[in-house]
This record gives C-alpha cells, structure tokens and sequence, in this order.
C-alpha cells in the first residue's frame, strides 16, 4: 500500500505520534484498515457558504456547488430575521443534482411554522444535520424555499456547512 502524502492536521497528535517533524511513511500499510482518514481532511476544508438578502413572499435562496468542487454537506441552516413580533416562517430546503431528470428533491421542510412571538427584531432557525456527509459534485444547488405571514423587509438566510474539496 502507499504512503500518506499529506498528513492531516491532529493526525499525528491523535496517534501520540512524536516523529521529529518527519512522517512515519510506513503509517498506511500499518493503520489503513483501521482509522478513517476522511474526517481529518474534512476538518482541514470545512467552510460556510451563505446567500441572504431581503425576503419576498414565496421567495427562495440558493447555493451552487462551482465548477471544479466537490462538496460533502454536513448541515444546512435556515434563519429568518423579523421586525415584527408574532411573524411565522415555513421553511423548505431542495436540493437538485445536474444529471437528476428530476429536480428538486424536498430534504427538509418545517412541519410547524417558526415563530417570532416574542418580539420584534428576532432571529428564528431550523435545519438539518445529516448523519453523515452528502457528497454533492459541481452544479448540484441547494435552494431554501420559505413562506411567511407578515414579513415585508425581513431577512431569509441560507447557511451550508461543508468540507469543500477543489480538483
């Protein structure tokens, strides 16, 4: 088997490794079929990407994963700034993949609408957290969908949390 060739960062701390600055390059043939390597690469590369803007009645927010990217999705978030209290929110979060004949794919959706009762010039949230990474490729979207009661002027926030890998 090969070597590692980029040791991730607390790779070695994890290990207790005390190695004098070198790589054990022997390291693959004697832990590959035991640690998992991939969340240490993901920490290396985690980012948020974030679309925001003033909210508009059926209004939606995407993300597009660039040319060149592989992204592995760990959570999604939506939030809703309000100025009037007793405001209500319902959030929806797609996602379509660029070869998928279909599009769309419902992930998430509020069951409840949110709430802004207790005053005004609040924050409420929700969203979801995989229960392990989705890997998604270039032109793949991820889009929130929202509907609220009152509203005008508020804010709709689309936050994606993901390790982002460039080829």
């Amino acid at each position: 088997m090969g070597q590692i060739n980029k040791i991730p960062l607390g790779y070695l701390n994890m290990l207790g490794a005390q190695t004098g600055g070198k790589n054990p390059f022997n390291a693959s043939e004697i832990l590959a079929p035991t640690q998992e390597m991939t969340p240490f690469y993901h920490a290396q590369n985690m980012r948020t990407i974030q679309a925001s803007g003033v909210a508009v009645q059926g209004g939606s927010r995407t993300v597009t994963v660039p040319a060149d990217e592989v992204w592995f999705i760990y959570h999604i978030q939506n939030f809703w700034t309000t100025a009037i209290a007793a405001d209500e929110i319902r959030f929806q979060n797609a996602i379509s993949f660029p070869n998928s004949p279909s599009t769309g794919h419902t992930i998430h959706a509020t069951d409840d609408p949110l709430s802004a009762t207790a005053a005004a010039a609040s924050m409420v949230g929700d969203g979801v957290l995989f229960p392990q990474p989705l890997p998604v490729t270039q032109g793949t979207t991820i889009t929130q969908i929202y509907r609220y009661v009152n509203g005008a002027g508020n804010n709709a926030i689309l936050q994606v949390l993901a390790a982002i890998f460039k080829g």
